[in-house]
């Protein structure tokens, strides 16, 4: 029974089945050569003995062999997520060093002017000192309009984080979470889920807050020291978010708080949050914060909280994300630049460009034909693999826009403007490299029109608070360039489904048509009118 034993605990099931199946024919058929017969004398209480003896040895082997496969399996699982996390670390790592060839390539074509500003900056000190002091004063705004530009190209290379944005079941996201923590080899036996809110679904990157978790997870399991059984508590809440368009106004958005704990209860009342939406430094001081950087980095990426459950002595951490990422942080944050990317040519491309120019020569001859081109270059490069409902290029969009609006306004910050309206919006561009190129007058048209606050991060505004923004609009110029945005929309909007031409046909009735006769743009209220009638009486 001891080498049964012994080689059990030292191979597995399957293994331990062969060598007993063999060794049993082995016996029996030497026992046959030696005796002369196939069983041997026995009394039936000899062969009950051995054959409960037998029974039981096997049961217990078999106990053996299988806590040693769970063992295994258990490993198995470890191994595997190490090797995922190696991989990804490796990828980071590759992205790293990729950093100079990054940033080279990302000043490459628009940031020359952000090279020559430099230069002639330090001309301009050099050559006038302190003396001249309007001089002075227009130098120090350029350099601050460079150093913006740059902590923003720093953060996209050093600190931005890219998500992989779906949507699961509040189910499948807590299944998620359990796997995460079994793979990464954590004890899930006495880990609890309990289900408080009252969502039945969470939009976000659900593998990286999965991996956030875990660090957690890790966390609360070393300050468990007393082994008691762990929690995760899935509630309500809320996070405000304040927007710089409107004072005092804070952007209120559903949540999710997960909170583990070693306590079986927590408070049932939903807590409100600040949304955290400052760039922080998420450099680990040593390898050992890696994880809890790593964490703060993820969360801080769907916009929301971490708090480490203080005072010190409790054993209880908790975050808090939207339960829809996408009704804060725009889709343009996770796309990827495409700063020196080229649109194959579209066969209405070359009429919608040429239209736009020979319209803008003969109503705005004052505007340099460089800086349209300029603009429309930077448009057709960043919108360059987006594409609308129809199909047609996306970037040809501003451009018809620019050419409605030449009827209206020939000021070249405003054309400029509706040119550039959707590039901060829907590509990866920051402000302060739109004003690194066209000026702050420019931008503030820009930033009028978008639906995006201001900020390292953009922040993603409700067509509730659009419209507010464009009711509170003060700024004519702002909503000359909306309205023709309105025109072009109504023009081709058979490409929607029937209930979103019905939404926006009836916000285009009580809203802009309105505004167009505040205006006293006459003609574009009409044809507005017309197109939202001819599709609501459909």
């Amino acid at each position: 029974l001891l080498h049964i034993l012994l080689m059990i605990t030292l191979v597995d099931w399957r293994t331990f089945v062969m060598f007993a199946i063999t060794g049993t024919g082995l016996a029996w058929i030497i026992y046959m050569l030696l005796e002369g017969r196939a069983f041997p004398a026995m009394s039936f209480d000899t062969g009950w003995t051995l054959v409960v003896g037998l029974f039981f040895t096997l049961l217990i082997g078999f106990l053996f062999a299988r806590k040693k496969q769970q063992s295994y399996e258990a490993w198995l699982g470890q191994h595997r997520y190490l090797a995922k996390q190696h991989k990804q670390t490796a990828a980071r790592f590759h992205k790293a060093y990729q950093f100079q060839y990054d940033v080279a390539h990302g000043i490459s074509k628009d940031g020359v002017d952000v090279v020559d500003k430099l230069q002639k900056i330090e001309k301009l000190i050099a050559d006038h000192g302190t003396e001249k002091h309007p001089e002075i004063k227009k130098a120090h705004e350029q350099l601050g309009m460079v150093k913006a530009h740059l902590r923003d190209v720093l953060y996209k290379h050093r600190e931005h984080l890219r998500l992989s944005v779906d949507k699961c079941s509040i189910k499948e996201f807590m299944k998620t979470l359990e796997d995460a923590a079994h793979k990464a080899g954590l004890d899930t036996q006495q880990l609890f889920f309990v289900k408080k809110t009252k969502a039945t679904e969470v939009v976000c990157d659900v593998g990286k807050i999965a991996q956030a978790f875990v660090h957690m997870l890790q966390e609360s399991q070393a300050k468990n020291l007393t082994q008691s059984p762990i929690y995760v508590h899935c509630c309500d809440a809320l996070l405000g978010y304040p927007l710089t368009k409107f004072d005092d106004q804070v952007k209120k958005v559903k949540a999710l708080q997960i909170v583990i704990t070693t306590d079986t209860t927590i408070d049932d009342k939903v807590s409100r949050y600040q949304g955290d939406i400052e760039v922080g430094s998420h450099i680990p001081a040593t390898k050992l914060n890696i994880p809890s950087v790593e964490r703060d980095r993820i969360v801080g990426a769907h916009y929301g909280v971490f708090d480490s459950g203080l005072p010190v002595g409790i054993n209880k951490q908790l975050f808090v994300i939207p339960c829809n990422v996408r009704d804060i942080r725009s889709k343009a944050m996770d796309v990827d630049e495409a700063p020196n990317a080229h649109y194959v040519n579209h066969p209405k491309a070359a009429e919608v460009e040429q239209k736009f120019y020979e319209k803008a020569a003969a109503k705005a001859p004052h505007i340099l034909r460089e800086q349209l081109e300029k603009a429309v270059d930077l448009i057709r490069r960043y919108h360059a693999h987006q594409r609308r409902k129809s199909g047609e290029p996306f970037y040809l969009h501003p451009i018809e826009v620019a050419t409605i609006l030449l009827d209206v306004t020939q000021e070249q910050d405003v054309i400029i403007a509706a040119l550039c309206h959707d590039i901060v919006e829907d590509a990866a561009m920051d402000f302060s490299q739109l004003r690194m190129l066209f000026g702050q007058n420019m931008v503030d048209l820009v930033a009028g029109v978008s639906k995006m606050d201001k900020g390292t991060r953009k922040k993603k505004m409700s067509s509730s608070e659009n419209i507010q923004q464009l009711i509170n609009q003060k700024n004519e110029r702002v909503l000359y360039i909306k309205m023709a945005d309105r025109v072009h929309n109504m023009r081709t909007i058979a490409a929607h489904d029937p209930a979103k031409r019905k939404k926006i046909a009836e916000e285009t009735l009580q809203c802009f048509v309105v505004l167009a006769k505040r205006l006293r743009l006459v003609e574009m209220a009409q044809e507005l009118e017309e197109l939202a009638l001819a599709v609501l009486n459909k």
